[in-house]
């Protein structure tokens, strides 16, 4: 990923469960060795599209760091929410 000052992050990870339409659990990290978040998403389809349960966990990062997380996957969302609407 590379970010807008140019700073780059290599993530890495391993996928532990699809569910295609329906469930994706993988492992994420951007920090060497086995250290790695749990993502997981779960999809449900309602009247007005589909609803999303998004979960991370592991707590293998500085507190400070979910924080900046959070942040970072609500920035993601957010374009994506905008991209699937056109």
């Amino acid at each position: 990923m590379v970010l807008e000052d140019g700073n780059e992050i290599s993530w890495h990870g391993s996928y532990l469960e699809l569910v295609p339409a329906h469930r994706l659990v993988l492992t994420l990290s951007d920090r060497p060795g086995d250290l790695v978040e749990r993502v997981t998403v779960d999809l449900k389809a309602i009247a007005e599209g589909t609803e999303m349960l998004f979960t991370q966990s592991g707590e293998n990062m500085p507190t400070e760091n979910y924080a900046q997380a959070e942040m970072g996957w609500r920035a993601f969302f957010d374009d994506l929410q905008k991209l699937l609407a056109r």
